[in-house]
């Protein structure tokens, strides 16, 4: 397997962040310290409402708004931050009415 880590790169600095236990309840903060994408307002509510009961997030929004990359950063966040991108199929089942 391989381990699961983020590269840091700002300000022309490259570090290797691996302890990714604080970013649980951050996606924001994941983003920022680890990919170095700065939401705006509107991206960290929705980054919010992904943690936050009932666990669904609907974004209306026209075209080159953030989007894709606000889902590409939520995306490497729960993989990197649950073990490894491990999901439990109750989570699914209650957010998504799947199984």
């Amino acid at each position: 397997k391989f381990p699961s880590f983020s590269v840091k790169i700002l300000e022309g600095r490259t570090e290797q962040v691996t302890n990714f236990k604080k970013y649980e309840k951050d996606p924001v903060a994941y983003a920022w310290d680890c990919l170095g994408v700065r939401f705006t307002r509107k991206q960290q509510e929705a980054a919010h409402l992904l943690i936050t009961p009932p666990y669904k997030v609907l974004v209306r929004a026209g075209h080159n708004v953030g989007k894709s990359l606000v889902s590409a950063c939520l995306t490497s966040w729960w993989y990197d931050v649950f073990n490894p991108g491990f999901c439990h199929r109750n989570f699914f089942a209650e957010s998504f009415g799947c199984f």
